[in-house]
This record gives C-alpha cells, structure tokens and sequence, in this order.
C-alpha cells in the first residue's frame, strides 16, 4: 500500500524552516570565530544538513535532497580540515542554504522553484576545491561525490538539554482563546460592578474566585502568544552581512536580548521597522573604513540591535556609532522646505528635532541610494511603530552616532488602563505611562514661552490641558477632584491636568473604524463592565503637542 505523504507535509515545512534558519546562524556565526574554534559550529551544521537531507528523501523532495546531501559533502570537507573556509565559501553555502529554503516552500507548495541546482552545486565544489567558483549561467559539468555517513553520536559525551514537550498550535486557534479571555475580563468587570450594586457576602466571595481564576487563564493565554524576539532578530545578522559586503565596509554587528518576549502579533510588525533602521545605518550612519580612520575612529564600526524589559515595556534599540545627525542643520531644513516657521524651530527640543526625519519626505543625505536615504521610509517606521501601541526616540551627537529607541508594549490583548474623567466624559490612560498623580491644590504654574510649566519633584514639566486638547464640552464633574498626571513616553514627561480619577481597570482595547482612526490622540475604544465605549488615550501623539 502506497504512503500518504501529505498528513506529513505542515510538520516537514515547519521543521526544514527551522533547520536553515539554524544553519544560517552557524555560517554566519564560523566567520567571526577563529579557527581553532570552529570545530563545534561545523558539526552542528553537518548534522542540520545531514537531518534536512534525510527529510527531504522521506518526503520524496528528490531535488532538495540532492541539495542537502551535496551541502553536506562540502562542510564535511571543511570540518575534516582537507578545505580553507574562505569568505567566497561562506557566500557559496549561504546561496545552498536560501536555495534549499526556496526548493522546501515550492515542495510543500506544489508549485515549481526557479534553482538551478546543478549550477549551485558546481559552484559550491568549485569553492571546495579552491577554485574560482563559475559565474551564475555558466555552463557547469558537476562532479558527483559518494555519500559520507554521519558521526556515529550528534552529542558525543555532553549532557543532553532537558526536554520539553511541546505541541503545534495553529495561530489563528491561538488569537480566537485570546480574545475570548478578553470577552471574559470584560464580563468580569460587568459582574463586578453589579457585585457593587449588591451587597452581598456570599456574591462577594463568588466573584474574588471569579477574578482570581480570570487573572490566571488570562496570564496564561498572554503568554502562549509570547514568542522571543529572536523570531526577527535571527534574520538581520545575514541582511547585515550581506550589505557591509555590498557597501565595502566593516562592522562589528551585536546581537543582544534575544531571550525577551513580545506577543507575536507586536513581533510581526517590527521586521520591516527594524530592517529600514539597520538598512539606514549602514547606508549612512556608519562610515567607510577609510573616513573612519582620517577621523580617529576605529576602521570597523559598531552597530547594535538589542532589547531589554522596562517595566510594562519592551525597549528595542538600533544604535551605531557612525556620524550622528545635526540638529541644528534638521531645524534649517525644516524652515527650508515650510514644515515650521523659524519661531516654531527654535522652540523644539533637541529629541523633537531628531523627529522630524520621520516627516514624509524628510531627508537629512544629498542624496538617496538605492537601500536607505534618512528620511525616506521613516514615517513608515514611525507609523508602523504607532500601530504596535509603540512609540519611537532618536537620540544623536554629532560624529558620535545615532540611537533608535522603538519603546513597545509586552501586548496589546489586555491592558490596564486608569479611568480619568474630562467634564461629564471618561477615557481610559494606559496605566503603564502614569507615573504619579499629584493634587491641583499642591501644583504651582507659571508661563515660560507661552507654555504653561510646573515642577513636580524637581523636574519642571511642560502642562498640557487635556480637555482643551481633545475638545472636550465643559460640564460638571460630579465634585471630582482636579489632578495632574504626570505621563512619561521614553524619556519624554508631561503633566496633563484632568478633572477627577476613577479606578484602575484591566480591558481589552478593540481598535477604532477606519473613519474615527484619523483622529489622532488615541490608542482604540473598550467596553466597560456596564455597557459604556471608552476612548483609550494614545500617550504618544497627546505629548506629540508638547
């Protein structure tokens, strides 16, 4: 009887994509080691090829098995020390290891991959051998080798990982338990407001049970769906690789925070964010080796993508240590092209002014290239950044380098959000920007410039009227106490007056219509436990008015 295959196919894509991410890592990873040291990465990579190579026979994927065994007849060349693994060899195994990816997806797919495979075999033993490799479209005549076994032991003596058991979930199975716990904290609040209705003991306990098993299985589903970042950061070390070599420069690219955890559907935004920042430092925030060295900096230069836990927040950073931007050029060019009066310039803070590079347009280089112009595409970073509930900081000195701070939320499922009032209106304040609320009573103002400022804790803090900001009609407010909020977005801080607060609350933000969208200054609406939409704050674009 024949073998159905197919049942087998969703596991096979899954596992292949993991094996040749794994195997770009190590390539990547064997040209920054020095030799002695490289003995470890090539067995992993012999067993990745070598696995791969088996699956893709069991699948009767013949083409791409053929591609894995010859790739691996070459790494068992290198790891036996019988060939030097030069740059030009690197390149050739990266070139197998994104054909191998193509040959896997068309497989599963049924479609047809456009590899030559014979060709990238030619050029791949050519390497081996330490001749030139031919050229794309030159007629090859491929040697065949006999098949190596693999080592008898993957581990040898090493003390095997413990195992987890893990099961495959479908994302879309994932997103609907998500939000169905979102609908059970939102029927949570609606019994705890009718439990404050009622006084009852016997309803009291009932619904401190309620709240405790809700709190647990909403922890629990937010975490299924936290996913490392290493999930994007894992594929930039290649992109890096690949332009320095493009560009004919040198640098020195870190990796750190692989281990911090984003809920996935944040994560997926971030790769094209992320990849038009690093693309923008090696196009024009870092110099040539050249340039470098007539400075007195160092020929390589450093560029460092990392993320880090901030309270409620994932911090994730692009900073390099190239020229750095002018801020006082930025201002110029702002007046230039009509953006800002020079009045308006000149009462920018130096953080305001590195923002305006995220105006569509806006170019800081005479010229763009082909990979990145500063500028060009930036209002995309900052706005995808904004659809992730994130904010954007840039940080920059002149011949020093340049910080992107991308500041995002853990998710954007479930949040805790401080119920203020504005006149006979409620809105919702992610509670993981507010600081401190401090009384209107003990808040002196005065007028620096035409803008109102106090000192809270001996920091002067510009003072934003929030109702006259979202025009809001003025009504009574119920005898609410006046308050000042101090709101902070990355380094940036803000007292912002209301008239009365409410309570602490976890709900799920649901996002507004295309038509209430343009609207800037909020974040999405929600529901309260007795029926009221409540519009949510976007702390970002209100401070944006500082």
């Amino acid at each position: 009887m024949e073998l159905d295959l197919s049942k087998y196919v969703e596991a096979f894509s899954a596992e292949s994509m993991e094996h040749l991410q794994h195997m770009e890592q190590l390539l990547l990873e064997l040209e920054r080691l020095p030799t002695d040291e490289r003995a470890g990465p090539l067995n992993e990579l012999f067993r990745s090829a070598h696995t791969l190579k088996g699956m893709a026979a069991a699948m009767e994927f013949t083409e791409a098995a053929t591609l894995a065994h010859r790739l691996e007849n070459a790494l068992d060349t290198f790891r036996s020390g019988n060939a030097a693994l030069t740059a030009e060899a690197t390149d050739q195994m990266l070139a197998a290891v994104d054909a191998l990816g193509r040959l896997t997806s068309a497989a599963v797919t049924g479609s047809a991959a456009e590899v030559d495979t014979e060709a990238l075999c030619a050029r791949l033993e050519a390497v081996v051998s330490g001749a030139q490799p031919p050229a794309p479209g030159e007629p090859t005549e491929p040697t065949r080798e006999p098949e190596r076994p693999a080592p008898a032991s993957a581990t040898g003596g090493a003390a095997q990982p413990e195992r987890i058991e893990s099961i495959r979930v479908k994302v879309d199975d994932l997103d609907a338990l998500v939000d169905q716990v979102g609908e059970l904290v939102t029927a949570r609040s609606h019994l705890t407001d009718i439990g404050e209705r009622i006084a009852s003991e016997e309803m009291d306990e009932a619904l401190d049970q309620l709240t405790q098993i809700t709190s647990e299985l909403q922890s629990q589903a937010l975490r299924l769906r936290m996913v490392s970042v290493a999930r994007v950061f894992d594929r930039f070390p290649r992109t890096v690789r690949d332009l320095t070599r493009e560009l004919g420069k040198e640098v020195e690219f870190e990796v750190l925070g692989r281990e911090i955890e984003l809920d996935r559907v944040i994560l997926d935004q971030l790769h094209e964010p992320l990849l038009h920042l690093l693309r923008n430092a090696l196009d024009h925030g870092l110099e040539s080796p050249a340039e470098r060295t007539r400075l007195g900096k160092p020929p390589v230069g450093k560029l460092t993508l990392s993320a880090r836990r901030e309270r409620e927040h994932v911090v994730v950073e692009v900073v390099d240590d190239g020229k750095g931007m002018d801020a006082e050029a930025l201002r110029a060019k702002a007046v230039e092209r009509g953006m800002l009066t020079s009045e308006e310039a000149a009462l920018l803070t130096e953080a305001q002014v590195f923002l305006l590079v995220c105006a569509p347009g806006f170019s800081t280089v005479a010229q763009v290239t082909q990979l990145s112009g500063r500028g060009v595409g930036m209002d995309v970073v900052k706005t995808a950044v904004e659809a992730a509930g994130g904010t954007m900081e840039i940080v920059s000195e002149l011949g020093k380098g340049t910080r992107f701070a991308l500041h995002l939320p853990v998710t954007l499922a479930i949040i805790r959000v401080l119920l203020i009032r504005l006149g006979a209106e409620v809105y919702g304040m992610p509670l993981s920007n507010v600081q401190e609320a401090v009384s209107m009573e003990d808040v002196t103002l005065r007028t620096i410039g035409n803008r109102e400022v106090t000192t809270i804790r001996d920091l002067v803090l510009p003072v934003l009227r929030t109702k006259k900001l979202l025009e809001v009609p003025e009504a009574p407010t119920n005898g609410g106490t006046p308050r000042v909020l101090v709101v902070e977005v990355g380094r940036q801080r803000v007292g912002m007056v209301v008239d009365g607060l409410l309570r602490q609350q976890e709900v799920v933000i649901k996002p507004l219509s295309s038509l209430v969208r343009q609207i800037r200054g909020f974040a999405g609406a929600t529901i309260l436990g007795d029926g009221r939409v409540v519009l949510v704050l976007d702390p970002a674009t209100v401070l944006a008015h500082v």
